[in-house]
């Protein structure tokens, strides 16, 4: 049901703003071999990396109880919720990155990459610290046995922060065509993913399957990492990110000294959401107070420009 109202949602949404598209005809070009070329390995990749989100718990479940699958489902689910930031900078940019490219402005690519990286980086250290602290906390919110998947969350956690801190990998080798690098990385990390859980969950159980997570994760990001330099001769990192780092680090540090003062005082949840409220606000002034470069701010009105030239088409 939820699918259904969202797609006639979306609909409604499309037609309202973009109707020119239904009232005037528009020329159609088809150059089907280039769009089936740079489609199905993209659909394949797809596959492969549902496919590895579904391998852990498989493998969880051949090995272990349902009780264990239950606690990483939990604990991988709420993580989730980070990657969604990595997706939607990668939906909001690909068409950006995609134009300069076909435009050759390798520098604006530049410049776009490395602050799209840091946006990415700054906005994922909030949620992933206050999963790392309140690991236990939360996880109780889904019940009190699986409080036992405190470690886990925090090791999935942590490979979320390889994703956030690495930036729009993956858009960027798409936006330069070459999908089928994309297909092999997916290939590969869902081969070594599955091998990685047969070793480490017999061995260590649910954290095991986290910690084939966090190392896939590794070897994909850095494989993405050279294959970026190689195809773009860029990488994501500048000397600002100690920023963000900066920022989570003395948020971290008050945050952890909150719980620690109000634990046995307070509810358990009383304290974590007392505990996000302190972080966002002290976080939010620490970067604030360390200045937004200029360079974002030309970025934003660059975005702002595109937007506004998308909703001009009526």
């Amino acid at each position: 049901m939820a699918v259904i109202l969202s797609t006639g949602l979306s609909f409604w949404y499309f037609k309202r703003h973009f109707n020119a598209f239904f009232k005037e005809p528009v020329a159609q070009v088809y150059e089907r071999k280039k769009f089936f070329a740079f489609c199905w390995p993209l659909f394949f990749a797809d596959l492969f990396i549902v496919t590895e989100a579904w391998i852990s718990l498989f493998i969880l479940g051949f090995f272990l109880s349902s009780e264990d699958v239950g606690i990483f489902s939990a604990a991988y689910k709420t993580t989730l919720l980070i990657q969604g930031i990595l997706m939607s900078f990668n939906i909001m940019f690909s068409p950006i990155i995609s134009g300069l490219h076909r435009s050759q402005e390798f520098e604006k690519i530049r410049t776009l990459f490395q602050i799209i990286s840091r946006w990415v980086f700054s906005l994922s250290i909030p949620p992933i610290l206050i999963l790392i602290i309140f690991s236990k906390e939360i996880l109780q919110l889904f019940g009190q046995s699986f409080v036992l998947g405190s470690s886990t969350l925090i090791i999935l956690s942590l490979a979320q922060l390889l994703n956030s801190a690495t930036g729009p990998l993956g858009g960027m080798i798409d936006m330069s065509g070459r999908t089928r690098i994309t297909l092999l990385n997916a290939l590969l990390n869902l081969l070594v993913h599955s091998v990685l859980c047969f070793f480490l969950i017999p061995r260590y159980g649910v954290p095991g399957a986290a910690l084939a997570r966090l190392t896939s994760v590794f070897l994909l990001r850095t494989a993405r990492l050279i294959q970026v330099y190689i195809i773009w001769k860029m990488y994501p990192f500048r000397a600002d990110f100690f920023k963000p780092l900066m920022a989570g680090a003395v948020s971290g540090l008050c945050l952890m000294f909150l719980k620690n003062a109000l634990a046995d005082i307070f509810p358990s949840l009383v304290v974590l959401l007392s505990g996000i409220l302190l972080f966002a606000g002290i976080y939010t002034a620490a970067v604030l107070v360390m200045g937004i470069p200029q360079e974002d701010k030309k970025v934003w009105e660059m975005v702002k420009k595109k937007l506004k030239g998308m909703d001009d088409i009526r």
